[in-house]
């Protein structure tokens, strides 16, 4: 561990020796203050914080992303084109000791920046929300939308599995399944149309949705439905409807009428009076505007119950070390293309990896299709060899990097949503222990085997 150590501070030394770290200082510095202030938003406090939360934090982390990507390419590829790193291998340290030495000592210059950026951003955004700075009654939409941490409960969905496939089997049974599709997918539409359909309300009617809250609301913090819909009608026209809020059994009913314009977000206080003693809420929606028009929200979370959970400061926290545990496994998906590729390669290498962990959802899409040339009855041979051949490279592909795909903590953040303490634990398991300790063993295997020293 001393070895390991020892290359950690070597790292950090030549770093601070390069002004490497003065120069991301400086960069973070610029990105954390000055985008705030020439970023402008809707005019209002909570989209002036949420600007700080989310876009100077996330230029924060990609301005990171890239300085270690880029530093984890350079940590070995460099010393190998210089032959620097014979300096190291020829003495007793092993291979793997080298890279993780590389690693640790480039989290450590991460720790310092992503820290000193979190703390600006966090300081700054305590002064512009300061008493004084602001009206009270923003400062207290503020604690209780944004600075706030609110678990997130939706709405139980219902069973549509089981219609669905009935559905699917008489449309199979009468031919009227469509030749072009595959009948996967076919099944896939009917359920999505179906659970589409229990999260609609229509013109003059009405919808109710079973809400099962795990805990009693805390003193003083009521309950927030936060909703999102769309309208049949192509048009932005104000909507007006009744929420009703009762117990799952029919008493305790409360209700509140207003005009809501579609994909707004909007939340209303629920009245913690309303709870059942089992912990059931049942929310209604009923449509009573003269416009014809049917309202959609969208499953999972177009309309869902918010429970206060915790300070905003405990929550910032746990977001910074979400982002941390990215910025981590980033960095040695850098050090790994740099002991495998020279500079230039590895740098293509890692950003095309780093890419493909972005594109997460289409490649799962893909890997869901199953057809990509030619369907149905007259499509050749070749064509079933090479659709059958690009479905299992995008069911790798969505096999290896889903895990590494998770809640954006930044979206979770500026929306006050609660950051559990699991997430972090998931992020730094799966991030920096399982793949990162994965790359840490390949890339020393290989560094064991590469021939240093040659002549050029």
């Amino acid at each position: 561990m001393r070895r390991v150590l020892a290359i950690a501070a070597l790292t950090v030394r030549g770093a601070v020796r390069s002004r490497v770290l003065l120069i991301l200082g400086l960069m973070l510095a610029v990105a954390v203050v000055g985008l705030p202030l020439t970023v402008r938003g809707d005019g209002t406090i909570g989209g002036l914080v949420q600007i700080m939360l989310r876009y100077a934090l996330g230029v924060a982390f990609v301005l990171l992303a890239v300085a270690m990507v880029w530093s984890g390419c350079a940590g070995i590829a460099t010393e190998v084109r210089d032959r620097q790193i014979q300096m190291v291998t020829t003495k007793p340290v092993r291979a793997l000791e080298v890279w993780l030495g590389k690693w640790i000592g480039l989290l450590a210059l991460l720790a310092v920046l992503l820290g000193g950026a979190g703390f600006a951003v966090f300081g700054l955004l305590h002064w512009t929300t300061r008493p004084g700075a602001i009206e009270e009654a923003d400062r207290a939409r503020l604690r209780d939308e944004v600075l706030v941490a609110r678990a997130e409960i939706p709405a139980i969905a219902p069973e549509v599995d089981a219609p669905a496939r009935a559905e699917f089997e008489r449309r199979r049974s009468a031919g009227e399944l469509p030749a072009d599709r595959p009948p996967e997918e076919v099944f896939r539409m009917l359920r999505r149309t179906m659970l589409a359909q229990a999260f609609s309300v229509p013109a003059g009617g009405r919808n109710a949705w079973l809400f099962r809250v795990p805990r009693r609301p805390a003193p003083g913090r009521p309950f927030l439905l936060q909703f999102r819909f769309e309208k049949s009608v192509l048009d932005l026209e104000p909507v007006r409807l009744r929420w009703t809020f009762e117990a799952a059994d029919g008493t305790q009913r409360r209700e509140t009428v207003g005009e809501y314009r579609p994909r707004a977000v909007y939340t209303i206080a629920v009245p913690p009076e309303a709870l059942g003693p089992d912990g059931r809420l049942r929310i209604g929606c009923e449509h009573i505007d003269p416009v014809p028009a049917s309202l959609l929200f969208e499953p999972g979370d177009g309309l869902v119950l918010l429970q206060y959970r915790g300070a905003f400061a405990g929550n910032y926290a746990r977001a910074i070390g979400v982002l941390f545990a990215r910025l981590a496994f980033l960095t040695a998906l850098g050090l790994a293309a740099g002991t495998l590729f020279s500079l230039p390669v590895a740098g293509f290498a890692s950003v095309s990896g780093a890419l493909l962990i972005l594109l997460g959802d289409y490649i799962e899409r893909l890997a869901r299709a199953g057809v990509f040339f030619g369907a149905g009855p007259d499509a050749g041979w070749s064509a079933a060899v090479v659709n059958r051949f690009l479905s299992a490279v995008f069911r790798a592909l969505s096999f290896a990097i889903q895990p590494l795909r998770g809640p954006d903590p930044l979206d979770l953040l500026a929306t006050g949503r609660w950051i559990a303490w699991g997430l972090v634990g998931r992020e730094m398991l799966i991030q920096v222990v399982v793949y990162g300790g994965l790359l840490a063993l390949c890339s020393a295997a290989v560094l064991r085997r590469r021939e240093l020293g040659l002549p050029a």
